[in-house]
């Protein structure tokens, strides 16, 4: 299998990602070709009740959707939706945040990562990873509702802290949850779905997809 992620690079990942909302909330629409092909989605699907949803690299993905939808809005469904779900979201940044070791070793295992994933083309610092970099950006966040989660012992639990803390003082005028796991580690609902704390983790989900 040829390794793609070396030929598509970001923001490919990012395109997909948007072009397959664009996609979905055409399929909401009874009026279109693309809703033509989707007939269940046409007559059931609601593009006013859409939330964005990841764990890790895949919450980065639905911040940075949110993001670009301000710029970009859907033609017949606007410039947000009604919600995102950021899992134990993966952002980074140049500097250490709050209790983020300072060891270069302990940093070195995280910055090539994201080099890697851009090609160098992005740096450290750059919003799609920091959104703290660019408040006047996230700001303008397109969604209306936000719910965070990360773990006490998350490799990006400070970043997640940050982005709760912060994302009302930019500006950004929408509503924000956040709920943590004490004594647990970066999405270890996935390999602990039956326990305890992922049950309740995916509870809050559930709910506020359901307040969505």
């Amino acid at each position: 299998m040829p390794d793609l992620s070396r030929r598509h690079r970001l923001p490919a990942a990012y395109d997909d990602a948007f072009a397959a909302l664009k996609v979905v909330a055409a399929a909401c629409r009874a009026d279109g070709a693309e809703a033509e092909a989707e007939p269940w989605l046409a007559a059931h699907g609601d593009a006013s009740r859409v939330v964005l949803a990841g764990d890790s690299a895949g919450a980065n993905m639905a911040h940075n959707a949110a993001i670009r939808l301000r710029k970009e809005p859907i033609d017949g469904s606007g410039d947000t939706v009604n919600g995102i779900v950021l899992l134990h979201p993966y952002f980074w940044g140049k500097e250490p945040l709050g209790a983020e070791p300072t060891d270069p070793g302990y940093r070195a295992i995280f910055d090539p990562t994201w080099e890697f994933i851009c090609g160098g083309k992005f740096g450290l610092d750059h919003p799609y990873i920091n959104p703290m970099a660019a408040p006047e950006e996230w700001r303008q966040l397109g969604c209306r509702r936000v719910l965070v989660t990360t773990a006490e012992q998350c490799w990006f639990v400070e970043r997640a802290r940050a982005y709760a803390e912060e994302i009302k003082k930019c500006g950004w005028d929408g509503e924000l949850e956040f709920y943590e796991t004490k004594g647990e580690e970066h999405v270890f609902f996935l390999p602990k779905h039956g326990s305890d704390n992922a049950v309740k983790e995916l509870a809050v989900v559930a709910d506020f997809v359901r307040r969505c």
